[in-house]
């Protein structure tokens, strides 16, 4: 758990066959409390920081008002039997056999409130949402249901990079609304005084000119994650940080399978959510 006065939050994205094997769910209300294994991996996420890396209130957690999003650190099983990109993992140069996880942190996520359904698309109500982060790391991260996926790919684009690339050369904002950010202030203006570019030439313009401050559209990242029930996403200011495997911390007993009836009511699930999904026309 981070200890910044800031209060910010971590992120972690699980990919592979490792998924399946242990029950986590990718898809129907992933991020919500219904699944065990999402929900306790996540949480003693948390509580190993606590018991085992010795965070103590006050005096080495110094979170002023703390983030909700500690409780289980925003835990996701990517969805990637029904997204219509290549895995997070296999973007990041691992095999798709490979059991990963990715790990990032920030500080907040906004949601779209299912605003790829209405008159403007994904990627420019995008462009709107991200006027609320101060874009220090050139960096962010939408996490988002297959259907919003899906919508890009029809809007033409067919990899996520394209879309990465399209918010970095589109998003603008001013040089006084990036400098007035506290954590700008804070954060990068002593790199921009120490000659650091583009922060210093940014710091020398009027607080009215123009930035383009996604510099870095590598850094710009997506996840798909959820059940089809609608089209939505979060848009978040997570920066990437490292995905490693985990096949290597296998058991040699193997891993955890679920009971027999947990397994018989799952697959019943699927089977009526599938076809939910085929009568809609969204299959």
């Amino acid at each position: 758990m981070p200890s910044s006065t800031t209060s910010f939050a971590k992120m972690a994205v699980v990919n592979g066959p490792i998924r399946e094997e242990i029950g986590m769910n990718s898809g129907l209300g992933a991020l919500s409390p219904f699944n065990y294994a999402n929900t306790v991996i996540g949480r003693a996420w948390t509580l190993m920081t606590i018991n085992l890396a010795d965070s103590r209130l006050g005096e080495t957690f110094m979170g002023s008002t703390g983030n909700n999003m500690n409780y289980n650190n925003m835990l996701i099983p990517e969805n990637e039997e029904r997204s219509v990109w290549e895995p997070f993992h296999v973007r990041k140069g691992f095999k798709k056999e490979e059991s990963t996880v990715s790990l990032f942190q920030g500080w907040s996520a906004i949601n779209s409130m299912g605003a790829a359904g209405c008159c403007r698309p994904a990627q420019e109500e995008t462009l709107i949402m991200m006027q609320a982060f101060p874009c220090i790391h050139s960096a962010l991260t939408l996490v988002m249901d297959p259907l919003v996926a899906k919508h890009l790919k029809e809007q033409g684009f067919s990899d996520p990079k394209q879309l990465s690339k399209y918010l970095s050369e589109n998003f603008k904002m001013t040089a006084g609304q990036f400098w007035e950010s506290d954590v700008a202030y804070s954060l990068v203006e002593p790199n921009a005084r120490n000659g650091v570019e583009p922060f210093a030439s940014w710091l020398k313009l009027p607080k009215d000119a123009v930035i383009a401050p996604y510099t870095e559209p590598d850094k710009i990242n997506m996840v798909v994650v959820g059940g089809e029930t609608q089209a939505l996403w979060f848009t978040t200011d997570m920066w990437y940080t490292q995905t490693v495997s985990i096949d290597k911390w296998r058991p040699e007993i193997g891993t955890y399978q679920e009971d027999e009836q947990t397994v018989r009511r799952r697959k019943a699930r699927q089977k009526r959510h599938a076809a939910a999904l085929s009568a809609s026309g969204y299959d």
